[in-house]
């Protein structure tokens, strides 16, 4: 089995994904429409981004060892990029969402409650710092390394 999937570690790493992250999803839909009995709270949908990272490091220590594990997380920390790329990745979004906003109020008559920055699905309303610290873990880490 190593030996195929050192042949096909693209094909391997994708299947593994959506595995993992599937297991949960189904694992969820199942308590939900109840075919199990266990009930399992909407929540648990954000470990699901966690399949891509999870399949990447195991693909990655099959194929290649702990030096493929460990190349595969440097990257997470060696950034070789001129600064004009960092200040396109930070201030990007925040030009866009001041442009959303500003839209917002010129198409709604009203401004948007940006208090409703801190809800996120199915946790409710846990405040800013922690809604982006669970997107940053979730959606930036848990997708992106994959």
């Amino acid at each position: 089995m190593t030996a195929w999937i050192k042949k096909n570690s693209l094909v391997s790493y994708f299947v593994l994904a959506y595995a993992i992250s599937w297991a949960f999803m189904f694992t969820l839909a199942a308590s939900h429409r109840g075919w199990i009995e266990i009930k399992v709270p909407y929540s648990l949908h954000y470990l699901a981004s966690f399949g891509p990272m999870l399949s990447a490091l195991i693909i990655s220590s099959i194929t290649a060892g702990g030096a493929g594990v460990r190349k595969l997380l440097s990257g997470l920390f060696i950034w070789r990029v001129p600064l004009r790329y960092y200040a396109f990745a930070v201030l990007g979004p925040i030009a866009l969402f001041i442009f959303a906003v500003l839209l917002s109020r010129l198409v709604t008559g009203a401004w948007p409650d940006l208090l409703l920055l801190g809800e996120a699905d199915y946790l409710g309303n846990i405040g800013i710092p922690a809604v982006l610290l669970l997107w940053f873990l979730t959606y930036g880490l848990g997708e992106e390394v994959g």
